[in-house]
């Protein structure tokens, strides 16, 4: 990837990752998912677009987004689980694409706002490159606050 189109990749990403939730359509939900199991879902099963074309991802972020209204914590206070995610995903072909995560299911999700940020040549450079981006977003993120745990 040229500097220039690495710079470009940052300067989108980071917008997409602070972008705030309430300035999007939400999907009703009463699924939580760990981000963890965001990342899972991302690397084991195919990402479905809207016009039925198919890709799998060789690596995945997801940052869980929303603050109260989207996070929940679990049974003991233990870890986060969200009901949406912004998440980062490179497909094995090096398409670099952003798009927001809404579970559906214990293992189903819907995505919306899907963007193509560009193409990474390597997963040791996406992950060099995203994962200081995400771990940036996450912090912020977790500055809003997480609701009590309702079982």
């Amino acid at each position: 990837m040229k500097a220039g189109t690495l710079t470009a990749l940052a300067a989108v990403t980071l917008t997409v990752a602070l972008t705030p939730v309430a300035a999007q359509a939400s999907v009703a939900t009463d699924w939580y998912w760990t981000p963890g199991l965001c990342k899972s879902q991302l690397k084991h099963y195919a990402t479905v677009l809207g016009d039925g074309r198919t890709f799998y991802n060789a690596n995945a972020y997801c940052v869980g987004t929303g603050g109260v209204s989207t996070c929940e914590w679990s049974s003991g206070h233990r870890y986060r689980l969200y009901k949406e995610f912004t998440v980062f995903v490179r497909a094995f072909d090096g398409t670099v694409r952003t798009f927001t995560l809404t579970p559906a299911a214990k293992d189903n999700y819907h995505g919306k706002n899907i963007r193509a940020l560009g193409h990474v040549e390597s997963s040791a450079k996406f992950d060099s490159f995203v994962a200081p981006l995400a771990a940036a977003a996450a912090r912020a993120q977790q500055q809003k606050g997480c609701a009590p745990y309702t079982p």
